[in-house]
């Protein structure tokens, strides 16, 4: 095999495993991002249940009476907003909103009125899901039309309280888990593209080099 084409399939080989490497490396990147979504998702919405379930118990306990625990309850939820884009939204047993932090207009109204993209009530989703159970932590997806006309689909999660049997939950969309993966990712492709480029680079240019040495390709130095 000529030298030059010995070249050629070697940086072939180099730019597959390459690719490779980069494909497994996005790979465990989303999976590693996936797992922090959820994580972070989680961690707000136990943040906020725990809370509630303590003005629960003291509610019990006749610290507080129960509509004192109630206001306290109410007053914290509706301004409990971790970021622009992360909060947890709260509704009593007829799944009327408590608190809805970045969407404060909600206050008051029925979930029910609350719809996805396709016209299906999000409560009806939730309480398909929750059941009579409480304290029972449960998934379900759903989707929202978006201001300018798209679709995002969303993972969320919600819990029950046992004693006031109020509905807590949050969640994350998918256009926010694709934009911080891919954030990330373009770094880590453009790291992979420079390293295939430099490789093939310096192959080329030994290759030049030699031919240039040997006066030609290799074989036909030897034959000579």
């Amino acid at each position: 095999m000529k030298l030059k084409n010995q070249t050629y399939l070697l940086s072939l080989i180099i730019l597959v495993a390459v690719i490779a490497v980069a494909v497994s490396g996005l790979w465990s990147l989303r999976v590693a991002s996936d797992s922090d979504n959820k994580s972070r998702v989680t961690e707000i919405f136990t943040s906020t249940y725990s809370t509630i379930a303590e003005l629960e118990k003291l509610a019990i306990e006749g610290v507080l009476s129960e509509s004192e625990a109630k206001a306290i309850a109410t007053r914290i939820l509706r301004n409990n907003v971790y970021k622009d884009n992360e909060y947890v939204y709260v509704a009593d047993d007829q799944m009327v909103f408590i608190a809805a932090p970045l969407d404060p207009q909600l206050h008051g109204t029925s979930f029910h009125d609350f719809k996805d993209s396709s016209g299906r009530s999000v409560a009806d989703i939730i309480l398909s899901k929750l059941g009579n159970t409480t304290g029972s932590l449960i998934e379900y997806h759903w989707s929202q039309a978006l201001p300018d006309g798209s679709v995002e689909d969303k993972l969320s999660i919600a819990e029950r309280t046992p004693h006031w049997k109020w509905v807590v939950g949050t969640g994350i969309g998918f256009n926010e888990v694709n934009e911080r993966f891919w954030s990330t990712a373009k770094w880590q492709l453009s790291f992979c593209l420079v390293i295939i480029v430099a490789i093939v680079g310096l192959l080329l240019a030994s290759l030049n080099r030699m031919t240039s040495i040997l006066g030609g390709e290799l074989l036909t130095y030897l034959k000579l």
